[in-house]
């Protein structure tokens, strides 16, 4: 299940209280819904960041291992939910399972849960009576939705379906605030290889501008295959802020003073780039779209001309990030350059890194860690173990037993025909 990106996929679109226990609970679920109804139909167009925390175990007995942690900006816009990596300009109108393309991943946690079950009549309601909240009186309401009035699809690649659920809402028993939300998927198709589907949100009032709003402050979703794996993501959502969209979606903050325009251009195919890396990375510590910087360290030419001089920035983002025990404990680490910028010039890449390794920065880093390093062998004891290729990436096996990626990593990179 690990291996396969299993997905989560929801497809869909103050007032003043003082409740008592013993109303009517049809009247008591009426204004539930109003209020939440009404913040969600104020609800600016807004965006947070995203750090999703996952794990995994691969079997019941078996103790939950961190796999990684992502960070990403999700936004709301209209009845959607968007993505995009933190350094991108602009929301992508790519499916989030095409930005994160390993591992378990879901939608729905931002907005779309809670629009399903207050702004459509799919859900049928069960009172359940009061039930405390982190210490705060609430009432509980139990919903189901069978599958002819459901839009949940449930994604595990190459097999999609929808599928009937069912779930609680917990609403303050002061406010009518709602305090939790609970999703749990029912019987999926066999072809999925999922015994068990289930997500929670947690809900707080967050200052978005001039005003309030109850927003998702954390989520978990957890899902069990068929043979016994499950997967594990702790969610949680911060700098909440308004954004608006001209001629495109874009969440950038405007900038104190117009930039340049800049001019842009491609590199020729197999163009070899020398970078070296200005963005220090420790695994321990970032998260998948985390932003990397290196420089050009060796001018690129075509006859006479400079292409790309030296001091050139590549900027790019932190794609993979997986510890292993095997043969070795080390890491995984994706590097991925999306932009090339010397002055006023601006290039998009897409390049391969064919070779890296350590410059004289790395080498007195590794003889502080170990005094027995002798980098005149001829095979030296390397920080990096096997340089492995990924199309469109730059993948190093890094020994854990050195904390960090330092500043001054060289690689080799190749422009992709």
């Amino acid at each position: 299940m690990r291996g396969r990106g299993l997905v989560l996929l929801l497809w869909g679109m103050g007032l003043a209280a003082n409740s008592q226990v013993g109303e009517d609970s049809e009247a008591l679920l009426e204004r539930i819904r109003l209020r939440a109804r009404a913040n969600l139909n104020r609800l600016p167009d807004y965006v947070c960041v995203q750090t999703v925390e996952r794990f995994h175990r691969a079997e019941p007995q078996a103790d939950f291992a961190a796999v990684d942690t992502l960070r990403l900006e999700v936004g709301l816009v209209g009845d959607r939910e968007l993505f995009a990596w933190p350094d991108a300009a602009r929301f992508s109108e790519k499916d989030v399972t095409e930005l994160v393309q390993r591992g378990t991943i879901g939608n729905g946690a931002f907005a779309l849960h809670a629009r399903n079950v207050f702004l459509s009549g799919a859900p049928r309601f069960e009172f359940r009576g009061e039930e405390p909240v982190g210490g705060r009186r609430a009432f509980r309401f139990d919903f189901e939705v069978p599958l002819e009035r459901s839009t949940y699809r449930l994604r595990v690649p190459p097999y999609q379906a929808l599928v009937a659920f069912h779930g609680a809402l917990w609403a303050d028993g002061e406010t009518l605030d709602l305090i939790r939300l609970r999703v749990e998927v029912d019987d999926a198709p066999p072809e999925l290889g999922v015994a068990h589907a289930a997500s929670e949100m947690n809900y707080q009032r967050v200052r978005i501008g001039q005003e309030e709003f109850l927003l998702p402050s954390s989520s978990w979703l957890e899902m069990v295959s068929t043979a016994g794996e499950t997967s594990r993501n702790r969610t949680t959502f911060r700098d909440c802020r308004q954004f608006t969209a001209e001629s495109s979606i874009s969440f950038s903050r405007p900038p104190a003073a117009p930039e340049p325009a800049r001019t842009k251009r491609a590199l020729p195919p197999r163009t070899v780039l020398e970078l070296e890396l200005e963005t220090e990375i420790d695994p321990a510590k970032a998260a998948l779209g985390d932003p990397v910087r290196a420089v050009v360290i060796r001018p690129v030419k075509e006859g006479g001309r400079v292409l790309v001089p030296v001091g050139a920035v590549a900027l790019g983002r932190l794609v993979r990030l997986e510890r292993q025990e095997q043969p070795l404990e080390h890491y995984i680490i994706g590097l991925e350059f999306h932009t090339l910028e010397a002055g006023a010039t601006q290039a998009q890449l897409r390049a391969t890194m064919r070779k890296a390794g350590p410059s004289a920065g790395l080498i007195e880093q590794a003889r502080r860690l170990d005094p027995t390093f002798q980098p005149r062998r001829k095979k030296p004891f390397m920080q990096i173990l096997v340089n492995e290729q990924q199309r469109g990436q730059g993948i190093l096996h890094w020994r854990a037993k050195y904390p960090v990626v330092a500043k001054g990593l060289r690689m080799r990179w190749e422009i992709e025909p």
